[in-house]
């Protein structure tokens, strides 16, 4: 029997990078956030459709439609790109982001 190590934390912020690059309804993206990461971004905790559900005011059912919406978004997405490409332009729009964000010495720029 082969042992395999999968790097668990890496796999899921490329699946979360991948999301944040695919054309689709923030909302759509927030389910998926919130089934893969849970609804706080320090704290690493998954959430069912239930607790998605009655978080949001919805019925379990219109979560889970809502899912296979943004699954269908996501699979017509890697069809047309790669998941590196996606990964690639993510990582570069946080540099832009960052750069609009931030003045040479470090200090925030006030909108």
């Amino acid at each position: 029997m082969k042992r395999t190590r999968f790097e668990h934390k890496q796999i899921i912020n490329q699946l979360l990078k991948v999301i944040a690059d695919v054309k689709m309804d923030e909302e759509l993206k927030m389910v998926l956030r919130m089934r893969i990461w849970g609804k706080r971004p320090e704290k690493f905790d998954p959430m069912n459709y239930t607790e998605i559900a009655i978080d949001l005011g919805a019925r379990v059912d219109q979560v889970e439609g809502w899912e296979a919406e943004a699954k269908h978004c996501i699979n017509e997405h890697l069809r047309r790109h790669t998941v590196q490409d996606s990964i690639e332009r993510f990582n570069e729009n946080v540099t832009r982001s960052k750069d609009k964000l931030f003045n040479p010495d470090g200090k925030i720029i006030m909108p």
